[in-house]
């Protein structure tokens, strides 16, 4: 395989070869990233468990900021992305975080959400014209579906929710200008949400996230840092999921047995996890030590990432047909999608529904769908994320 530099040339349309690559030759590398940061990247799958649970390898947004400074120089913007929130914290710290969240992501609630996703989806779904031509899943499905379901929870306005998306999206790009205008944008959306929220409060995640703030167990920073966290999360990753999951079922021969055994529907929603997760590259931790990983020794006060798509698609964990799409795989669960231990993700199981939902549906309707060759796909451009700026499929063939 010839060499590709990281962010640079074809490496978008083949960063799972790359990776792969990468790990084999050894588990830890110290990589630039697109904005100048030196930082290691765990790869494999051992070698990421390994790390995820590192003791001192820590999530904490003021001690990262402060090493992102000290690399890239002291007055560099930093996104609202690395502001202090569940996601870059630790500890009780976390826990804190959490706390105004997990009720909105509670058993009873997901309970109560799974057939308000139904109804979202069955409405997006009839309203695709599949007899006109090729259909862009992304802008038909993939984009509609979680940001209409994350702003209910958030109780934004269905009319801006185009627009956060296009934020989120440049957000979590490689183009450093564009992220931090994005990031600017966000910032003074939200803290007119939170104004209108705080004149007229409401059972949704915002006025949740009010409610705490005013009773002092959060401050502004970490409001802002809660929202950034579950605008990307709650709707980026999701996506992606929707996105990668019709490329894989589609370009691997899954969809039309889906499609006859829709039992198999959690199954393949765990392998696509795998296979092609939507966060690819973990948020930034860094060594509060001298850190050995996979005999790679870290000094103190780095930046360390990890990999979970090499993880995910590790021969060595997964099997010689790692790269391969199988939604009968038995071991498609132990995938790193969503983390692993105590940082698992708390939105995980909303995420679950909303892939399960929506593959069962759309196989159904039109299982003999392929995709548009006529109409080439294009990755998108992100570090951490991995996903599609188009699908473009022809329902009815």
């Amino acid at each position: 395989m010839k060499q590709t530099t990281l962010w640079a040339d074809d490496y978008w349309e083949r960063f799972h070869e790359v990776d792969e690559a990468r790990r084999q030759q050894g588990a830890v590398h110290r990589e630039t990233l697109p904005d100048g940061l030196r930082a290691w990247i765990v790869y494999g799958h051992g070698a990421a468990l390994e790390a995820l649970h590192h003791p001192d390898l820590l999530r904490d947004a003021d001690e990262i900021q402060r090493i992102m400074r000290r690399h890239l120089g002291p007055d560099i913007p930093l996104s609202g992305m690395f502001a202090k929130s569940a996601m870059l914290s630790d500890g009780a710290d976390r826990e804190r975080l959490l706390a105004p969240l997990k009720a909105h992501f509670g058993p009873r609630l997901l309970k109560r959400l799974g057939p308000r996703v139904e109804e979202i989806t069955a409405r997006l779904l009839d309203e695709i014209d599949a007899n006109s031509g090729p259909v862009d899943i992304m802008r038909e499905v993939a984009f509609p579906l979680p940001i209409t379901v994350l702003a209910e929870l958030l109780g934004l306005p269905e009319t801006d929710r185009p627009l956060v998306r296009s934020w989120t999206s440049a957000l979590m790009g490689h183009d450093e200008k564009a992220s931090a205008d994005a990031g600017a944008a966000l910032t003074a959306y939200f803290q007119d949400v939170l104004a209108a929220k705080r004149r007229a409060s409401g059972d949704d995640l915002v006025s949740t996230l009010v409610q705490a703030r005013d009773a002092g167990n959060l401050d502004d920073t970490e409001v802002m840092g809660t929202l950034f966290l579950l605008i990307v999360a709650g709707h980026e990753t999701t996506m992606n999921l929707i996105g990668n999951g019709t490329h894989a079922l589609l370009s691997g021969g899954s969809w039309a047995r889906l499609a006859k055994d829709p039992r198999l529907v959690d199954s393949a929603v765990n392998e696509i996890l795998r296979l092609d997760c939507s966060v690819r590259i973990t948020p930034h931790r860094y060594s509060a030590a001298e850190v050995t990983i996979a005999g790679t020794t870290i000094p103190a006060d780095e930046i360390v990432l990890v990999s979970l798509g090499s993880a995910n698609r590790d021969p060595e964990r997964f099997g010689a047909d790692a790269h391969v799409l199988d939604i009968d795989r038995p071991d498609a669960s132990a995938h790193l999608a969503f983390g692993h231990g105590a940082r698992y993700c708390l939105g995980a199981p909303l995420a679950r529904i909303e892939g399960a939902v929506l593959f069962r549906e759309l196989t159904r309707r039109w299982p003999q769908a392929q995709l548009a060759v006529d109409r080439p796909n294009q990755r998108e451009q992100a570090v951490f994320m991995s996903g599609w700026q188009t699908m473009w499929v022809r329902l009815n063939p």
